[in-house]
């Protein structure tokens, strides 16, 4: 061994010596320590040599000569703090340990080596002293669906921690998880999608620990996190990077139902359009139709369900909502509906479309009332609000029941009212816009309808039907004069608002008008008009009756698109449609006098179609959610009820041509008898003329 080191010192004596620094400057931390890099290449011989650390102010940094460290020769402002590896100079490294870094040890250094034969230098420069320093992980992290997973950050300063103005964490782009600031940690800051999720190890955050727990890891956690930390006129940051996220056995299983819908609305649907056309009714088949509605649609409303742990509150109720509810206009709209037994047939008749309605409105109303935040009074509105929308409903279903559909369709449109305020928010800025145009087409409608079957059908206007319908036309009194004193109270300037009250009158006095007129046609039995005039004034209140409902619907949705608060109103406008086509598709009963492809047709497309579209919907979110962590759309229910729109535009066209077929044979039918029986009776005069001449004398 000592021939070997022999020849290695007399290796580097012949080479010459050669001493290396860093390859590029250093950047260190306030408070904290620094290695500052020098070494030969190959060991030196301790006798005579001499290693002497500067800096380029001219102070000595530290010595090492006559084999020792020698201490007393350093400046007083490295004394104690520049310290060779007495164990590694043998082996020729010279580097030394600087801790508690300055503000003034930014500089140049010079490692200077002195030997018998030879010298030779090296410089290490030290280019910023960071005072802040944040360190995160060192690597990606993969993780799965439902783990909880911990993105580190961690703060190195000098600073204390209760000194810090703000500690935030991000999810890229821009979407806040988690902040800390004057020393508190505001949780209801946080995103809604990670409230409840994202939280701090609360006793490490003395040592400067930001660490974020995250739990229930979902797909669009995928992505960058920012930790960045503020304090006075510094700050620092790092990041943290979720590569990848597996899918949770709980999406399997959702992908495994929409895969299941999928299945059965194709592999049912086919033999169920075969057997509609050959009209079988036997036990089997009426198992199989009853199967093809059913189980399709409530695999999606179960898989909807599941979808609540991924999608957005508002979303999942809605779509659950209309999978649910889609079964009864289903078999509202079965071509075999009249040869399942009497009683359900009834039931399904009259109360399919108001129990759809209902369902659906109520859903929505109770996911936009969940999110909402607002002041106690406001909560308070909003809560009498779902208090009224909840009568109404009731009001609906038990109309129908009883057969009363005029009441029925009136209570729905006004379901449709008052969740239009919810969506708007309305200030006194719009509702006047609102409430001066609604209430008025609103009522025109109940004029019409109580004209076209109580006056032109001639059918009965007995005491109940009169109650229901003047106590609807005085709750949409009492909404006017209500907004009227809202707004005087609110705004402190009656007068600008005196239409309010004047409509209330108008609406009052033609509807007490319109009753007269009604009673008083049903009471003077001689003064009736002939088949003609009723079909043709039948026809006209259908034709005004129509334009009322589409002008309702069409500033339904100007004020939601004109006023709504929500950048994204896509959605609503969809709903909006969906929900202004079911009170008038409550009117009818079953078409009669149609087509039998027409109606089998529109039935699969609604059995079969709807939901193929809807399990494609979900299952390609999951797919595509899954490999870019992104949502492809904002809600699922912008694909889904325009398709439903579709199937009860269609359904409603088939029963007003049905109705339209029965009415047009009814008034021609009439208008015939009419007129033989006024040929009869001319016929009968001229008769009784002739009779009369023959029994004449001739003297008189």
């Amino acid at each position: 061994m000592e021939v070997l080191f022999f020849l290695l010192i007399l290796a580097a004596e012949i080479k010459g010596l050669q001493v290396e620094g860093p390859s590029s400057p250093l950047v260190v931390q306030l408070g904290g320590a620094v290695v500052l890099p020098c070494s030969a290449q190959n060991p030196l011989p301790q006798e005579g040599l001499r290693v002497e650390w500067s800096s380029d102010s001219g102070s000595v940094v530290n010595v090492f000569q006559q084999n020792e460290i020698r201490p007393e020769l350093q400046s007083l402002a490295f004394r104690g703090r520049a310290n060779f590896f007495p164990d590694q100079i043998s082996r020729g490294n010279f580097s030394i340990l600087l801790s508690n870094i300055t503000g003034e040890d930014a500089g140049v250094y010079r490692c200077q080596v002195y030997t018998d034969q030879d010298s030779s230098e090296t410089t290490v420069e030290i280019k910023d002293v960071e005072r802040l320093v944040v360190t995160g992980a060192h690597h990606a992290i993969i993780t799965f669906v439902g783990e909880e997973v911990i993105l580190n950050c961690s703060i190195d300063s000098h600073i204390p921690v209760h000194q810090l103005e703000e500690v935030t964490w991000t999810k890229h782009p821009d979407i806040l998880v988690l902040l800390f600031q004057e020393n508190e940690t505001l949780s209801e800051s946080s995103h809604e999608r990670y409230q409840g999720r994202a939280e701090f190890f609360t006793s490490e955050i003395p040592g400067g620990n930001f660490s974020l727990r995250l739990k229930d890891v979902r797909l669009e956690d995928k992505g960058e996190f920012i930790c960045k930390v503020h304090a006075a006129d510094l700050s620092a940051q790092t990041t943290v990077i979720i590569q990848q996220i597996g899918p949770s056995s709980l999406q399997k299983f959702i992908l495994v139902l929409c895969f299941i819908s999928f299945a059965l609305a194709l592999g049912l649907g086919v033999p169920v359009f075969i057997f509609l056309q050959k009209e079988a009714t036997t036990r089997r088949v009426l198992v199989m139709y009853i199967l093809a509605a059913f189980c399709p649609n409530i695999c999606m409303f179960i898989a909807f369900v599941l979808w609540s742990t991924e999608g957005l509150l508002s979303e999942v109720l809605i779509c659950a909502a209309v999978s649910f509810a889609r079964c009864l206009i289903l078999m509202k709209t079965a071509p075999y509906l009249n040869t399942l037994p009497e009683r359900l047939v009834k039931e399904v008749k009259s109360l399919g479309f108001p129990l759809y309605c209902s369902i659906i409105i109520t859903a929505v109303f109770s996911a936009e009332l969940t999110h909402y935040k607002g002041s106690s009074f406001i909560l308070t509105e909003r809560i009498l609000m779902l208090t009224g929308l909840i009568l109404f409903s009731i009001g609906a279903v038990i109309s129908a029941k009883f057969a009363l559909r005029i009441s029925s369709f009136l209570f729905l449109v006004q379901c449709n009212g008052v969740l239009l305020a919810f969506f708007l928010h309305a200030d006194s800025t719009n509702i006047q816009d609102i409430v001066t145009t609604t209430p008025s087409v609103f009522v025109g409608m109940i004029l019409l309808l109580t004209l076209q079957r109580h006056f032109f059908q001639q059918k009965p206007f007995k005491r109940l039907h009169i109650g229901l319908t003047s106590a609807v036309v005085a709750v949409a009194c009492m909404m006017v004069i209500g907004v009227f004193i809202f707004i005087g109270i609110y705004s402190g300037n009656v007068t600008q608002m005196w239409r309010l009250p004047f409509m209330a009158v108008i609406f009052i006095i033609l509807w007490i008008t319109l009753v007269c007129l009604v009673r008083r046609q049903h009471n003077n039995n001689n003064n009736r008009f002939c088949a003609k005039w009723r079909g043709l004034g039948y026809m006209c209140c259908a034709v005004l009756l129509s334009i009322s409902v589409l002008a309702n619907g069409i500033l339904y949705l100007h004020f939601i698109r004109e006023y709504m608060r929500s950048k994204d109103y896509s959605g609503y406008l969809a709903l909006t449609v969906l929900l202004h086509i079911l009170p008038p598709a409550s009117l009818f009963d079953h078409p009669r006098n149609i087509q039998k492809i027409p109606h089998i047709t529109l039935y699969m497309f609604g059995a079969s179609g709807l939901s193929i579209v809807t399990s494609l919907t979900l299952g390609s979110e999951l797919i595509l959610k899954a490999g870019t962590a992104e949502r492809t759309l904002p809600e699922m229910y912008i694909i889904i009820l325009p398709f439903e729109c579709l199937f009860v535009l269609g359904w409603l066209a088939l029963q007003i041509y049905s109705s339209w077929m029965r009415m047009r044979g009814r008034i021609k039918r009439n208008f015939e008898d009419e007129e033989e029986a006024e040929a009869q009776a001319g016929e009968g005069s001229e008769e009784m003329e002739v009779r009369a001449s023959l029994t004449k004398t001739p003297e008189s």
